[in-house]
């Protein structure tokens, strides 16, 4: 062999060994899905492409009954939304479903509902899918169990007509490290651009609250 490709193969040798090794591709964590939840200015229904509510009477309660507009006669869930005394009915002045999105990645539709039984928002609860039915969240209960493990006192009444507070903006997160509700409290009567006290909570799946019927 001719000395001069000698040293030229040896050279090409010594640098394909010398260069690194190639690292191995590591799993990326997915995005975070966030999903912007109880808008105000959006209209309650009672139909929606894949649900339609009856009302029922059950146990002297009034419930609203969400059945699959795709599986013929199946229930989904069901919300008390009044009772009887003796003047007659007692019940919400609106109440339906807000939003209706997979916000958990599994193919089923989830959906917002809220109710009102004066000018403010009484009931807001989130309704997920899983393997075995539907089930409720109760934000308000969900939202005081936060004030209370931070601040060790009883949470406002978010609710009422003239809160201290109330919630402004309720985000849903799904992502590969879990679920959680991201939640903005609002001081009243201050506009939001100059309230430096706005109150943040993000509460993991584990501190979520059921919704529990009156008379399941």
């Amino acid at each position: 062999m001719n000395p001069r490709n000698s040293k030229l193969l040896l050279g090409m040798a010594t640098l394909i060994f010398i260069l690194p090794s190639v690292p191995r591709a590591l799993p990326q964590t997915s995005p975070v899905k966030r999903y912007e939840l109880f808008r105000t200015h959006q209209a309650s229904k009672k139909r929606t492409a894949t649900v339609v509510a009856r009302e029922v009477r059950h146990h002297g309660d009034i419930e609203q009954v969400f059945y699959s507009r795709t599986q013929l006669g199946k229930e989904l869930f069901r919300v008390s939304i009044g009772d009887y005394d003796s003047q007659g009915a007692i019940r919400c002045l609106y109440c339906g479903i807000l939003d209706e999105i997979d916000l958990n990645s599994d193919g089923k539709p989830d959906y917002s509902w809220v109710g009102a039984w004066n000018d403010t928002n009484d009931a807001q609860i989130l309704f997920l899918s899983s393997n075995s039915g539907y089930h409720g969240i109760d934000i308000l209960k969900t939202v005081e169990d936060a004030w209370v493990r931070r601040f060790h006192t009883d949470a406002p009444e978010f609710m009422e007509l003239a809160p201290d507070y109330f919630i402004a903006r309720v985000v849903f997160e799904n992502s590969s490290a879990g679920r959680l509700l991201a939640v903005s409290l609002q001081k009243n009567g201050v506009a939001p651009d100059k309230d430096p006290n706005i109150i943040r909570f993000r509460i993991p799946e584990s501190q979520f609250k059921p919704y529990i019927l009156p008379h399941p």
